[in-house]
Parts: C-alpha cells; sequence; structure tokens
C-alpha cells in the first residue's frame, strides 16, 4: 500500500473514530432533571471514632442535619431511621444533602412520625474507582460506621441501617457482606446510583479487578441463602452517564432476581430523565422518587424497615419499575371489587374513538365501553388525567339489568406518561375475559378539574406490527438510502391514538435508527400544554425505557438504540419480548413514520461500548511494531532513515492478517471443551472474550474492528510525535555552546537520573516510569538531532527504531497508572512526608523492572543482534501481541506488565551479550 494512499485511508478512518467519540461525548439529551434546594444551611457534624483514628487517619463519619435539627444532632438524640450514605471514586462527604434534606421536609409534612437520620462516610474523596487498593479499607471502615451508629440510638434501637451508595459506593455497600464477622443482619436494604456492579468501567488495576471478583463471586454463591434477606436497587444514568454505562450497573447474575431492581433512570415512572454521573445524586425527580420508597419501607408500627423482604420489593419495583397511581399497592387484593354508587349517572358510549374534556366535573358519572368478545375489536386504549386512583374497572350487566351494581378493578394496570407533572396515564385492555354484556367502566368523580380522556377501540391486527430490523448487511446494500429516504415507512391515519411497532432482530448496541414521527393534516385545535405526540421505546429485558415528548402538531424523533446487549436466551420470535416502539398520537392528525439508519449514532455506540477495548489492541499494534525493529536489528541487516521512520514501520509491520487471524484461531481453540477444562487445570484464565459475550456485546467481526482502528491510531499517533519530536530535536544545537566538561558527563547525568527514577518507583512505580519515560524522550531528541546534523550512523537508526516503539509504550505503561500516582502524592500531602511508599503499588514490579531495562538501552550505543537473538525476540513479542488481544483488552490491569515483559525481552539479548563479552575478556586476561 502506497504511503500517500494510505495516509488518505488511515485520515479517513481516523475521522470516523473522532466521530464517534464527538457523538458519544455530546449526542445526548438536555438535562431535564430539576435542581434540590436546601431551605436551611446545611450542616455536617463529626461523629467521633476515636479508638479508629489511628487505623483511618484520612477517613471520617458524619452526620447531615439543618435548622433546628442541628442541635439535636449535636447532643446525639436520636430517634429516626438511620441511613448511611456511602460516596464513590473522588466524592464528596457533601453529596448526602440532596437526600438528606429531601428527607427532613418529608419528614415534616408527616409531623415527624416518620423520620431518617443520615449519616455520610468521608473517604477524602480517594480515587477508588481508579485504584483499587483503597477499596476493602473502605468497606472495613464503613463496617465500624455501621456499629458506630447503631450504638448513638438510645431509646429506639434499630435492628438496622439503610445504605445508600453512590458510583464506587454501591460496590462497598455489598462488600461488607464479604467481610470477616460481618454481621448480615445490619443491613437489608441497598440502594445504589450509577454503581458499575458488573466489573469495572476500566480494569486498569490488578486490585480492583480482583475485588470486584471477590465480592461477585460471593453474592452469586450467597444469593439464596445468607443474602436472601437483602434487597437491592440498581439505577443507572442512562446516555448521559457517559462514564458508567447503564449494562455495567445491572444486577443481573449477581443478585437473586427476586430480590434486585436494575433500571434505567429514563425509565423510572414520573422522572423519565437521564442522569449524568454526578446529577444522579441530586436530581430532584430520582430524589423524590427514592425518598418515597424509603418512607414506604417503613414499617408504620415499628417505625422500622419492613423485615419481609417480598414486601420491600413491592416497593421498590412500584416506584422504581411500575408505578400505577396506587396508594394501598402494598395492601390491595387482587382483582379487587369495587361497589358502585346507583346514584352516579351511567353512560354508555358505544363510538369506537371519543373524548371526553371538562374544565371541572360538576357530578359524577360512569362512562361504560362495551368490550365484547364478537366485535372486529379486541383492544381499548383509555387515557386520561384522572386523579383518583381507582378510576378504572370492567363488570358483566346481569340479564334483566341495564347496569352493574360492582366491578373488578383494572386500575393496577394504569402506566404514567410524559410530560411530568401532566398526570397522563394510560391503560390498554385486551386479555380480560369477555361477554357479550361485559362493559369496561371509567369513574369520572364530581370534583375533578380539567379532565380529559380519550378513548380508542382497535384491532390488535392493525394496530401492533412486527417490523424485522435490517441487519448490518441489509444497512450496507441499501446504504445510503436507508439513512436519507429510510429503512422502513408507515403511514397513519387520523383516529389512531396508539400504535405498536415490534422491532425483531434489534441485538446489538451497534443497531442504531432513529425513528421521524411527522404530524400532517392535523385540525384546527386549540392544544392544552401536555396534548402532543408520545414516543416509548421499550427494552423488556433491561428496563431501559426512552420517552420523548412532542407538542401537539410538531415533529417528534427518538434514538433507537440499545443499552444493553440482548441476551444469548433471548428468543427473538416472541413479539412480546422484543423491543418495541410505543407511539402515543393524536387522533385529530394523521402522521407519516420513518425509520432511518442513524450512522453516527452507530459510531457513537461503538465508542461507548468498545472504546475502552483499544489500550490492549494498540500495544499488540506496538508489539508488532518492535518486533520488526529487532529482527533488522540482526547482525548483516541494513537499516536507512526511512525505515527508521515509526510510522513506516507501523505501516509495514504491524498488518491486521499478520495477527488478527492467528489470536481468534487461538482463542477458538482455547474454548473447545477439552482444551478449556485443560486451560482451567492449569488456572489459566479465559480469554477476555468470555467477558463480552456475558454482556451479550460481543460480534465475530469485532476483534478486526478493534485492531484495524488501534492500528490507524497509532500510526497518526506515531507520525505526529514523530515529527513534533524532529521539530524539538533542532534545541538540540545548545550542545554546542555547552562546555565539554559537561556534554562528557550527559551519560553520567542519564545514568543518575535513571538511578533515581528506579529508586523512586519501589516508593511509587508510576512516578518512576514518568521519569524514566523523560529521559527516553530526551535520548530520542537527541538521536533525531544527530541525524538532522548529518552525524548519524547506522547505529543511530537502529537506536531510533527501537527506542521510539519503546517510548510509546513506556507512555502507555505510566498512564494506565496515573490513578495510583494521585493517590500517591495525596498520601504524600496528607502525611507531609516524601519517602512515603504506596500500599499496594498495581505497578510497581512493573514499573522497575521497565526502569532497569530501559536505563540499561540508554546507555548501549550497539543494539546489534545475532540471527539467533533476533528470532528469539521476534517470536517472544509476536506471543505477547497475541496476549495482548486475548487477554488485556477488557483487563487492562495486565498490560503493565505485558509491557514491562516486551521491554525485557528487547533488552535482555543485549544484557546477555555484554556478560559474555565480559566474561571472554576475563578469561583471556587470566590465561
Amino acid at each position: 500500500m502506497a504511503a500517500p494512499i494510505a495516509l488518505t485511508l488511515f485520515v479517513g478512518i481516523f475521522s470516523i473514530i473522532c466521530l464517534g467519540f464527538y457523538d458519544y461525548l455530546t449526542n445526548f439529551e438536555n438535562n431535564g432533571c430539576e435542581m434540590t434546594y436546601m431551605y436551611e444551611y446545611p450542616e455536617y457534624i463529626e461523629i467521633e471514632l476515636q479508638e479508629e483514628k489511628n487505623k483511618f487517619p484520612d477517613y471520617r463519619l458524619h452526620a447531615y442535619s439543618e435548622g433546628q435539627y442541628t442541635q439535636q444532632i449535636r447532643k446525639l438524640q436520636l430517634k429516626g431511621i438511620p441511613v448511611l450514605f456511602i460516596p464513590g471514586n473522588a466524592g464528596s462527604y457533601k453529596q448526602v444533602r440532596s437526600l438528606g434534606s429531601v428527607a427532613l421536609r418529608m419528614s415534616e409534612r408527616l409531623n415527624d412520625r416518620i423520620h431518617f437520620n443520615y449519616f455520610v462516610a468521608d473517604f477524602n474523596e480517594e480515587l477508588s474507582g481508579l485504584y483499587g487498593g483503597v477499596l476493602l479499607k473502605q468497606t472495613e471502615f464503613v463496617n465500624i460506621c455501621l456499629k458506630k451508629i447503631l450504638s448513638l440510638y438510645k431509646s429506639t434501637q434499630p435492628t438496622s441501617v439503610i445504605l445508600v451508595g453512590h458510583s464506587m459506593g454501591g460496590l462497598i455497600a455489598r462488600a461488607l457482606f464479604t467481610l470477616p464477622g460481618f454481621d448480615h443482619s445490619l443491613v437489608n436494604t441497598i440502594i445504589t446510583q450509577a454503581t458499575p456492579h458488573q466489573r469495572p468501567v476500566a480494569a486498569i488495576d490488578a486490585d480492583l479487578h480482583h475485588f470486584y471478583k471477590t465480592v461477585n463471586t460471593y453474592w452469586q454463591d450467597h444469593a439464596a441463602t445468607s443474602l436472601r434477606h437483602v434487597t437491592v436497587v440498581s439505577t443507572g444514568g442512562a446516555y448521559r452517564d457517559i462514564q458508567v454505562r447503564y449494562g455495567l450497573t445491572v444486577l443481573d447474575g449477581i443478585v437473586a432476581p427476586d430480590r434486585a431492581v436494575s433500571v434505567s433512570t429514563s425509565a423510572v415512572p414520573k422522572a423519565w430523565v437521564s442522569t449524568d454521573h454526578l446529577c444522579s445524586v441530586w436530581c430532584r425527580q430520582m430524589v423524590l422518587l427514592t425518598k418515597r420508597a424509603m418512607f414506604d419501607i417503613i414499617d408504620g408500627k415499628k417505625l422500622q424497615v419492613l423485615t419481609d423482604p417480598e414486601s420491600r420489593m413491592k416497593v421498590f419495583r412500584h416506584h422504581f419499575v411500575s408505578n400505577n397511581g396506587l396508594g394501598d399497592y402494598l395492601t390491595r387484593e387482587p382483582n379487587r371489587t369495587i361497589v358502585l354508587d346507583k346514584k352516579v349517572k351511567w353512560e354508555v358510549k358505544v363510538d369506537k374513538l371519543w373524548k371526553y374534556s371538562s374544565l371541572k366535573v360538576a357530578s359524577s358519572v360512569y362512562f361504560a365501553v362495551p368490550f365484547s368478545p364478537g366485535e372486529d375489536v379486541d383492544s381499548v386504549f383509555i387515557r386520561s388525567n384522572l386523579t383518583n386512583s381507582d378510576w378504572l374497572c370492567y363488570c358483566d350487566v346481569p340479564d334483566g339489568q341495564d347496569r352493574c351494581s360492582s366491578c373488578t378493578s383494572l386500575s393496577s394496570l394504569t402506566r404514567f406518561l410524559p410530560p411530568l407533572y401532566s398526570n397522563t396515564k394510560y391503560v390498554r385492555v385486551s386479555d380480560i375475559e369477555r361477554t357479550n354484556r361485559t362493559y369496561i367502566i371509567i369513574l369520572v368523580m364530581a370534583g375533578e378539574k380539567k379532565v380529559d380522556l380519550l378513548v380508542d377501540h382497535y384491532d390488535s391486527n392493525v394496530r401492533h406490527l412486527v417490523y424485522q430490523m435490517p441487519n448490518v448487511y441489509d444497512t450496507i446494500i441499501s446504504y445510503p438510502i436507508s439513512a436519507t429516504d429510510g429503512a422502513a415507512l408507515l403511514k397513519i391515519a387520523n383516529a389512531s391514538s396508539f400504535y405498536s411497532l415490534h422491532l425483531a432482530g434489534l441485538a446489538l448496541p451497534t443497531n442504531t435508527f432513529t425513528v421521524i414521527v411527522e404530524p400532517f393534516k392535523c385540525r384546527r385545535h386549540s392544544a392544552e400544554f401536555n396534548e402532543g405526540s408520545i414516543l416509548r421505546l421499550n427494552v423488556p429485558w433491561g428496563h431501559e425505557d426512552v420517552f420523548t415528548f412532542a407538542s401537539y402538531g410538531k415533529e417528534i424523533s427518538l434514538a433507537v438504540k440499545l443499552q444493553t446487549g440482548r441476551p444469548m436466551d433471548h428468543d427473538w420470535r416472541q413479539d412480546a419480548s422484543e423491543p418495541h416502539l410505543e407511539m402515543f398520537l393524536h387522533p385529530y392528525c394523521h402522521y407519516r413514520l420513518k425509520l432511518v439508519v442513524a450512522t453516527q449514532d452507530a459510531i457513537g455506540q461503538g465508542v461507548r461500548f468498545y472504546g475502552l477495548l483499544l489500550p490492549g489492541f494498540v500495544v499488540a499494534v506496538l508489539f508488532m511494531t518492535l518486533r520488526a525493529a529487532t529482527l533488522t536489528a540482526c547482525k548483516g541487516s541494513v537499516i536507512n532513515e526511512k525505515l527508521a521512520k515509526p510510522y513506516n514501520a507501523i505501516l509495514d509491520s504491524a498488518k491486521p492478517y499478520y495477527i488478527v487471524p492467528v489470536a481468534l484461531l487461538l482463542r477458538y481453540l482455547c474454548s473447545l471443551g477439552s482444551v478449556s477444562k485443560m486451560l482451567k487445570g492449569l488456572h489459566i484464565p479465559a480469554d477476555d472474550t468470555v467477558v463480552l459475550k456475558e454482556e451479550n456485546i460481543y460480534f465475530s467481526l469485532l476483534p478486526l474492528i478493534l485492531y484495524i482502528s488501534s492500528w490507524v491510531l497509532t500510526y497518526l499517533h506515531a507520525t505526529f510525535a514523530y515529527h513534533l519530536m524532529k521539530v524539538l530535536s533542532y534545541l538540540g544545537f545548545i550542545s554546542y555552546v555547552l562546555p565539554k566538561a559537561i556534554k562528557d558527563r550527559c551519560g553520567l547525568l542519564q545514568f543518575v537520573i535513571g538511578s533515581i527514577a528506579l529508586s523512586l518507583s519501589l516508593f511509587c512505580g508510576t512516578l518512576g516510569l514518568l521519569i524514566i519515560s523523560a529521559l527516553l524522550i530526551l535520548k530520542l531528541l537527541s538521536l533525531l538531532y544527530s541525524v538532522s546534523a548529518k552525524e548519524d550512523t547506522q547505529a543511530t537508526h537502529l537506536q531510533i527504531a527501537i527506542l521510539f516503539p519503546v517510548t510509546l509504550l513506556v507512555n502507555i505503561q505510566t498512564l494506565l497508572g496515573l490513578g495510583s500516582l494521585v493517590v500517591w502524592m495525596k498520601l504524600i500531602v496528607l502525611n507531609g512526608f516524601l519517602f512515603q511508599p504506596l500500599r499496594p503499588d498495581p505497578s510497581q514490579m512493573s514499573a522497575v523492572i521497565t526502569c532497569i531495562c530501559v536505563l540499561m538501552l540508554l546507555n548501549m550505543s550497539n543494539l546489534n543482534l545475532s540471527k539467533f537473538q533476533g528470532l528469539i525476540v521476534f517470536w517472544s513479542l509476536y506471543c505477547l501481541a497475541v496476549m495482548s488481544i486475548l487477554y488485556a483488552s477488557v483487563s487492562m490491569y495486565r498490560l503493565p506488565i505485558l509491557i514491562a515483559g516486551a521491554v525485557l525481552a528487547v533488552t535482555l539479548p543485549h544484557v546477555t551479550g555484554l556478560l559474555s563479552r565480559w566474561t571472554k575478556e576475563r578469561t583471556k586476561k587470566g590465561e
């Protein structure tokens, strides 16, 4: 491939990748969250933990209060239900104020009959999401906090503490149960906000990975036994949360399904908002819903958390999944009977579509809608804004009578619709037992204000449609028509208020479309603010509904894209379990629906789900580049300036077909039953594909796409870095004005600084890497200046060819350890002692190896190898590249040791060569 053509192609691919990142970072709805306000000044009163100060000097326990309540807290006069808030990665203890303040206001409305005491753990804003070394310590501190909190209650002794965890705080809440000797009865309710339960967002730390594995394995093993009393709620922030995607927040496969609720905030009834990562702690809609749920799990007599987990689960499902507006949902009997008032007017409505509106209902009325089996309609859609909870029922009129005296409630089928505060709700009735005298009754009571009622009889065969979504091949063949004119078209006549379109075959997150619903020929109508069209995308396996609303006569659109992959055991042939688009339309308009391929959204989805897999593939590309450079280092090889340029080396030596087929073949062989058992017996872990398959987001072309993307990114990055260093290298003319004595000592200075880097890596591995990386860059600048000054030799070009990819690899190793570096620096500031070692230090071992090897490489002027040595290094780097693809794409914590192994493989032959020559010289002198 000619270089100009390759560059043009690579720039095109790079532009596509940049478009994906742009979409990922910007393509989401505006923040619909309302602010929560404190009506009085918030106070955070520290609870003394004298006996634990030595063990946890950085941590604190605070109690939240406002106004007059502060005096009670200062005197530790506690009588409420304790709640402990656990902040997450770099989280502040002040994040508790939204929940704490709303709880106080709601308690005041109940005359303080039910009161919550909010406590919060202060972890000094540690980076628990980037450095797993603090997680166990935080868990142990929370355990101490629980015991301390319960000891503060004198008159009313609570039996448990409610835990609310944000981000990594939710994982800490579950990790409590893994502590030896932990009393499981202390916690029976956990609410987590934007917590990545499945695995770390970026597993750059081995301690972080092992902590997750320990916690999740424990919960999986004890879900049916010692953890049956614990109920867990997990909410994810949908597309606004660009830090923790929703698929990582679900509890599937970790907590027993009947003890867990996992839901996207965009699907939560009466919230319908997507929250970013920090917004999830203060978003008023979600805070109010969370507090209502917490009030409902309190036993009104004992003023304690309900001990029955089934009752708590009923509360959580009601508030977070399927709110039907019924106040007595906990005690309500199924098929409840409603006694009808004989004095209320009974009005039969036989029209297939009819509306009722009234500014104020002067007298009650029962609207009776015939629902006989012999009709040409089999479903009834009813939408209203009635405020009474029991507003809908059905009955069979007895023979010889013209009305029913009682009916069976259908109000539990009620579901709410946006916009917020409109109280718009709907019911779809289709599967009740019917006779020729069956009626659906709508109870409109006197005193109701601004009533709007819509009833629509329809044939489900006409309104419930199934559309087979085009696959990738169909999309490519029909492109760009599918992205402009649409992949599907549907015309909807007026007098239709509801349509359901089942999207069969929608499986991967990268299958993205946009639905555009355009109204036309609308009748003249004075519309209210909440009248219009509503689209709802429902994905049944993930509780990830997305709603959008447009006012009357306005075009409405909705992105059709998944937040989780379709489960492997999901039966796509069952229409009811497919993702489906529900359209709540205005009957006064005709509509035209267009389903178009969303190319930009697909690329953005690729970045969201697979972007963090790129470092493993980038490292593989650099390993392939470095192995080609070592092959040219064999004796007898000639390297010129053109071949020494790193971008040319990447282009020529790291082609996808050199490695991807081999990696896929090995992956297939390792998945075979007998081989898999043998590898398991040898304690060799499964490759990272297993994780992606468990999350249902893997597809066969993924490794090739990721490698090509990494190849492009590495090539362009290397090109930019090389030319930038080429420009900076001209500063080397300074060396001509330096005294000869200083120039002669540059090598010694380099060795001293490298030795300091090696020493510092024993205190913080990343700090040593940072210094050694700087030395590598300075060495390259010096070599490049030699080339510019025409003072280069074959040895100069060989050093450039080898040291450039080594520099890029060490830079990646340094970046992966930045979290531990920040933790170490905070530790230094806190203790005021410079030589404070970081314990544990996940990057120390790999950093020490890298520093030693790089220090040797920097002080070697001849990097030639024998043919035998070159072949050994060549194939060693190839094996490391394959391992990087198979085992370090998701598990990035393995990359530093792989990079250290690669640098060691390059250095070791030179060291052995030096030792061999030194031994021969000693032997000759002895002779």
